[in-house]
């Protein structure tokens, strides 16, 4: 039986017993006055089982109410509990893809000095071959000299 379903029934009980439609609470504080001033609560027992139905029923209501919020906020826990792990899952995958790059950069450092160096030997091989074709008192040695013809 569903809440509604359990409340109304409580409240045909208590209609029954001769209850007004008031709130358990209202009843409360109706009974502590009556009582102070030495009243007696709408006809004794009867009147006294009316107000504790209607606060049990009070009670019930506020019982489901707070076990609805109760599961709607373990329902959102557990969704924002998923989407943290998967953000965990997408940060750990970014921090390697960095890891990557940068270990790929250093590498990439390191050969550049090399091909830098490389190229500068290079480039003094090509001005010492250009430096050496350009002069022009050339001797050759070993080989006779012979005449020209002409």
């Amino acid at each position: 039986m569903g809440a509604t379903g359990e409340h109304q029934e409580l409240d045909k009980i208590a209609g029954n017993m001769g209850c007004s439609s008031c709130s358990g609470l209202e009843y409360s504080r109706l009974a502590l006055h009556n009582q102070t001033q030495g009243e007696q609560v709408r006809g004794g027992s009867s009147s006294t089982e009316c107000l504790l139905l209607q606060i049990l029923s009070d009670f019930k209501a506020l019982k489901l109410s707070q076990e609805e919020a109760n599961r709607k906020t373990e329902a959102q826990l557990s969704l924002m509990n998923n989407n943290m792990q998967q953000l965990s899952t997408c940060v750990k995958e970014v921090e390697q893809r960095v890891s990557d790059l940068e270990d790929g950069g250093s590498h990439m450092d390191a050969s550049i000095a090399r091909y830098q160096a490389e190229l500068a030997n290079l480039q003094i091989r090509v001005d010492d071959a250009e430096n050496r074709s350009c002069r022009s008192n050339l001797r050759f040695t070993g080989k006779p000299e012979g005449r020209e013809s002409g």
